[in-house]
């Protein structure tokens, strides 16, 4: 059994849906601290719950995962090693076992709430109430609870108080088990990929939450902190790595994402439990995500179930993206001219793409359709509906058509979005202008010269794939997709690849992909939501619609999100691929070559 074993600032610790109830409003979130040992609850302010170690000579972490932490402790008269546990009991409360070398103290930017009695430290205000139970049994013996309620400190000490009745060694045992019962690694990954493989899935596990409002299944979200909603693209990849886990789980994330669908057919762009306030969808990759969860487990129920849904979700996408009837589709455009994020449908947020403010016919949303087109026709099959695959597959030879002959330049060999307000192409080269791979709409000429730019250095081709803008593009910077590398991009890419010829290429891609993401995380103890595609900064430091906070705070300004959803996924789904053992023994060797 591998463990995560890393310490991070601002690492993910939450109470899973796959445990017990969720409840949006009253769930204790939070993440690890950098500069002492304990948790950061940024919830009704900023409270903590740290450990003063005192008298100790050594630390090691024996796991670090989304839920619980192990540690040891080694000092006091003896020099022998202590344990350190915690871990979540419920929603709104942990518990654990710790020594006195390592004693649990509550910590508050509300010093003034702060207050004793007895075995009890409570904190807290308008917005709830933490209390922190610490009972001294003998001095390798401690044990202590904390819980939060949102509305009564008494309640909260109630609560914590019922957590210290908790077996900390049977909870400690029932946190193992789950990633005792994980798939193994592939033979032959590498320790570094392995050891990132076992994080994922502790996030995956973090990331679940339980049914509640318009969710009747277990649902996923990329971050727990500091959105908590669900997204109709990252439910999707999030399916992805899930079935390495529970297939049926796997199948919850995108049911999930049917639960948000309205009656006029769209499904926007994220809702939690309680409502959606948004009118933009995002891409569309769902009927992609349903035909492949069907060609993973054989399961044609999932098929049955949603055709129908996700051919009214396409006929919207049409009727209000596709307002002219010309097979291109168009993202919606904020109206704020100053806003950093012009373009949330597109799921690029602040890509240069539209740093101009207007509409264009998107190369992007163009191949997702084209894509999602193409599922649908596979599915009208499976469900013996000769003449609906028929239309669906005209449908996708038209969008193909008008991508290559409007959106491709034939002087830069690349595709790139049009504007409607003088016909220009926007030449923006992003990686959007790879997505006909993921289409399958490239012939073999275009695909060699897409193939040119992807692997040029001087471009796309970077230690860390695959940067959202290229290197040699006069818009590109090192803010989320102005020109970092992001997973899910580079997933859609490598598929792309492989179905046109060259799984080569996609090969080294998925090599340095799985690499790029196990440095950061061995480094900083994190799976982050982007990377420097040079693989040079810490993606801790790499600004996100404006500079980082330092030290690491969830908010007010949003850090690139750490432990998020899709990248924890789409690694394991690339990590638990057949052909891992021969890429990292590639990338293993490569790397000693270097080193020499």
């Amino acid at each position: 059994m591998i463990l995560p074993d890393v310490w991070g600032e601002g690492a993910l610790f939450a109470y899973s849906g796959l445990e017990g109830p969720t409840p949006y409003t009253r769930s204790l979130v939070g993440h690890l601290s950098g500069d002492r040992i304990g948790v950061v609850f940024p919830r009704f302010g900023l409270h903590s719950l740290l450990f003063r170690l005192e008298g100790h000579s050594d630390l090691v972490h024996e796991a670090v995962a989304s839920d619980f932490l192990l540690l040891r402790v080694k000092g006091g008269p003896d020099r022998a090693w202590k344990e350190l546990f915690l871990g979540f009991v419920a929603c709104d409360a942990l518990a654990g076992r710790t020594s006195t070398l390592a004693m649990p103290y509550l910590s508050s930017d509300r010093p003034d709430s702060l207050r004793r009695d007895g075995e009890t430290t409570l904190c807290g205000g308008p917005g709830g109430w933490f209390a922190l139970v610490v009972r001294t049994l003998a001095p390798n013996d401690v044990r202590f609870a904390l819980a939060m309620d949102a509305d009564d400190a008494a309640e909260a000490a109630r609560k914590a108080g019922r957590a210290l009745e908790r077996d900390p060694g049977a909870l400690k045992e029932e946190k193992l088990a789950w990633f005792d019962r994980l798939p193994a690694p592939p033979a032959g990954l590498g320790d570094a990929e392995a050891r990132t493989l076992a994080k994922c899935f502790s996030i995956m596990k973090s990331q679940v939450c339980s049914p509640e409002g318009v969710f009747r299944k277990r649902w996923t979200t990329p971050d727990r902190l500091p959105h908590a909603m669900c997204w109709l693209w990252d439910s999707v990849f999030h399916s992805f790595g899930l079935r390495h886990v529970d297939p049926a789980l796997a199948r919850d994330a995108l049911d999930a994402v049917f639960d948000m669908q309205r009656p006029d057919g769209c499904v926007p762009i994220s809702v939690d439990p309680t409502n959606s306030p948004f009118v933009e969808t995002q891409p569309p990759v769902l009927a992609m995500g349903v035909w492949e969860h069907y060609r993973a487990t054989g399961d044609r129920s999932l098929v049955e179930a949603r055709y129908a849904d996700l051919a009214r979700y396409l006929a919207w996408n049409r009727a209000h993206r596709d307002a002219d009837g010309d097979h291109l589709y168009s993202w919606l455009m904020r109206e704020n001219p100053n806003a950093t994020n012009r373009c949330g449908e597109s799921g690029m947020d602040n890509t240069p793409r539209f740093d101009d403010g207007e509409a264009k016919a998107a190369v992007d949303f163009s191949c997702f359709m084209a894509r999602e087109c193409e599922a649908m026709a596979d599915m009208a099959r499976l469900l013996g509906r000769a003449e609906e695959a028929a239309a669906w597959d005209a449908e996708r030879r038209a969008i193909a058509d008008a991508v290559n002959a409007t959106l491709w330049d034939e002087a830069d060999g690349f595709y790139y979005d049009r504007r409607f307000s003088d016909g220009a192409l926007y030449k923006v080269k992003a990686v959007s202008g790879f997505l006909p791979l993921y289409a399958g709409i490239c012939d073999g000429r275009r695909t060699a010269a897409l193939v040119a730019h992807l692997v040029d250095p001087q471009q796309f081709g970077t230690d860390a794939p695959i940067p959202s803008v290229s290197l040699d593009d006069p818009t590109h910077e090192e803010d989320m997709w102005r020109g970092p590398s992001l997973i899910n991009s580079a997933w859609l890419v490598i598929q792309g690849l492989r179905r046109s010829g060259r799984a080569d290429v996609a090969a080294d891609l998925r090599r340095k992909l799985l690499a790029a993401v196990s440095f950061w995380y061995l480094q900083d103890g994190i799976v982050f939501e982007f990377f420097h595609s040079g693989n040079r900064i810490s993606p801790a430091r790499l600004p996100r619609k404006g500079d980082p906070i330092q030290p690491y705070f969830a908010h007010p300004r949003i850090a690139p999100v750490r432990d998020f959803g899709w990248s924890a996924t789409l690694f394991a789904a690339l990590a638990m691929e057949p052909e891992a053992a021969a890429d990292s023994a590639v990338v293993a060797a490569g790397s000693a070559g270097s080193e020499r």
